[in-house]
């Protein structure tokens, strides 16, 4: 299959400006990998501004308690989700100043079950529709 004429005049200018791409599809790769890291980027820093309740900068105790206490509702009483708290904020912040900031927080995230549940797999919804 030939390339049209566009398409090789296209990769010749991104060639010469020091990008390294062979062929389209290439290309689409290296566009699809970038795409996915500013994607997942974006997912954790809006997640973290969410829990950033009072946008200091950090997820503090509060923080986190107020958001869990919307999530979970009346599944857990107020000592139950305190624990949770604790717990999570002992496990994930490094630097033990009692908060987690967005760094901490992206880290505790990521590679957890709970990163994968961040993100709506649109094949699986529309699907279920």
């Amino acid at each position: 299959m030939t390339q049209p004429f566009y398409v090789s005049r296209i990769l010749c200018v991104i060639h010469k400006k020091y990008i390294y791409v062979y062929n389209i599809y290439t290309y689409v790769i290296y566009i699809y990998i970038h795409i996915f890291y500013i994607f997942r980027w974006v997912v954790m820093t809006v997640t973290f501004k969410i829990y950033d309740v009072n946008n200091d900068g950090y997820i503090s105790n509060g923080d986190l308690f107020r958001i869990l206490k919307i999530m979970v509702g009346d599944n857990l009483n107020d000592t139950q989700l305190q624990q949770l708290v604790d717990r999570t904020i002992f496990q994930a912040d490094e630097d033990k100043d009692g908060k987690l900031s967005e760094e901490e927080f992206t880290k505790f995230i990521q590679g957890s079950e709970i990163e994968s549940k961040l993100v709506i797999d649109l094949n699986n919804a529309h699907q279920q529709q």
